[in-house]
């Protein structure tokens, strides 16, 4: 009697949904290609001349970039400036391997502890900062620059908050670390 028939209709109904399936995920595909030709055509450019401007700055660069910034600026947790400190003594520099491992060790642990393990940019961190800037309506909860990214704002960057400056900073992490070694 009835299973003949009802094989045929749940049969019917797999396929059909099967089929609405394919049919879905062709259509999310195109919409993705159609997202990613609009964002190519949009950002293409000015990415691109963000990271020749990287990579000029880093072809440019020197060790020596490193030690001359003998004035230090110190902001508050706004980002306020507080002061400006100048060095009137000489400035000495050890090499890496001058360093006692105790103050590496808390350089590490304290602002990259992925440092070894990355090329400049630890991606998770910075897309899990941006969840939170996003989630937070632009207020700064959390960072996800390693010290790669510090050093070449700190050094060759401003402190401006901007999209452009935080792409600009990560094109030159990676650039300053197929330049440099890690101990450099």
């Amino acid at each position: 009697g009835w299973e003949l028939p009802m094989r045929r209709f749940f049969s019917a109904i797999g396929k059909f949904i099967w089929n609405s399936i394919k049919v879905l995920i062709i259509l999310v595909l195109l919409a993705a290609l159609v997202a990613g030709i609009w964002a190519y055509q949009k950002y293409a450019d000015p990415v691109l001349a963000l990271r020749a401007k990287a990579q000029a700055i880093a072809a440019t660069s020197t060790e020596e970039d490193f030690k001359s910034a003998l004035t230090s600026v110190v902001y508050d947790a706004d980002g306020e400036k507080i002061s400006t400190l100048r060095s009137e003594k000489a400035s000495y520099y050890l090499s890496y391997e001058e360093l006692p491992k105790a103050a590496v060790d808390v350089m590490l642990v304290t602002e990259d502890k992925k440092f070894y393990a990355h090329q400049g940019v630890d991606l998770l961190a910075n897309v899990r900062a941006f969840y939170y800037l996003v989630k937070n309506r632009g207020e700064i909860t959390q960072g996800g620059s390693t010290i790669t990214q510090q050093l070449a704002r700190n050094i060759y960057l401003t402190n401006e908050v901007s999209y452009e400056r935080k792409l600009l900073e990560v094109f030159l992490a990676w650039e300053l670390e197929d330049k440099y070694s890690k101990n450099e």
